[in-house]
């Protein structure tokens, strides 16, 4: 009598040279069993492990040619003319704290590096806070880095670099600027100096920021400038 109750199943006596008798069957798996291979239980699936790709950074309505802010970077972005306009229609205010204080991106970044023509400035809040405590940059400290940069005079060597009709142009400028400006006394090093505004020519207009690199984490950021009118 066969002892192996499966179907299939063989005896093979003994071989030559001394082999010992072979017996084979085969082991049918239970009815509804599913193969490994072809499926696990919840509990023994490899978990996706694969990171989700960080999210794209979006600058600011009003840092994004928003029809609400038209500046002229001529101007101090707090102090100066009323350049905001709440609504189409309405007449300009002075940009709100609340806007100011905002991100400047989303999500928010505590370092920010911008080009505006041939400067590059680097914004980081928390190099000036008493704490240097990690601070996210906002609208105001975008706006504020702009204007500050293009207030500063020119370095002599950069006007020695000038072409005649470039120092024209700038000289032009500066004398139109003065002339536009509030009336106040001032004494300095720099008072009538050429200040780097000055040698934009008529792109004087914000436009926003456009990103370099990557969107998820741009090496840096352009300022966009147009021409008056606009």
């Amino acid at each position: 009598m066969n002892p192996y109750q499966y179907s299939g199943a063989y005896y093979h006596p003994q071989l030559p040279g001394g082999y010992p008798p072979v017996y084979w069957h085969p082991a049918y798996p239970p009815a509804g069993y599913v193969p490994v291979a072809l499926g696990r239980s919840p509990r023994h699936r490899r978990q996706d492990l694969t990171p989700s790709p960080p999210p794209e950074l979006i600058t600011h309505p009003i840092l994004n040619r928003s029809a609400h802010l038209r500046w002229s970077v001529t101007y101090d972005p707090f102090d100066g003319p009323r350049q905001y306009f709440p609504t189409a229609n309405s007449n300009p205010t002075h940009i709100p704290n609340q806007i100011l204080g905002q991100p400047a991106t989303k999500p928010p970044v505590t370092i920010m590096r911008i080009v505006c023509e041939q400067w590059s400035i680097t914004i980081d809040p928390s190099a000036h806070g008493p704490s240097r405590v990690s601070a996210i940059v906002t609208v105001k400290h975008v706006l504020g880095a702009i204007w500050g940069t293009l207030q500063e005079p020119i370095p002599r060597s950069l006007w020695d670099q000038m072409r005649s009709n470039e120092r024209k142009n700038a000289h032009r400028a500066r004398c139109d600027r003065i002339a536009n400006s509030q009336a106040k006394f001032e004494i300095g090093e720099d008072t009538g100096a050429i200040k780097k505004v000055d040698l934009l020519g008529n792109k004087l207009v914000f436009l926003g920021l456009r990103p370099v690199g990557p969107m998820d984490d741009p090496d840096e950021w352009i300022v966009k400038l147009g021409p008056l009118g606009r």
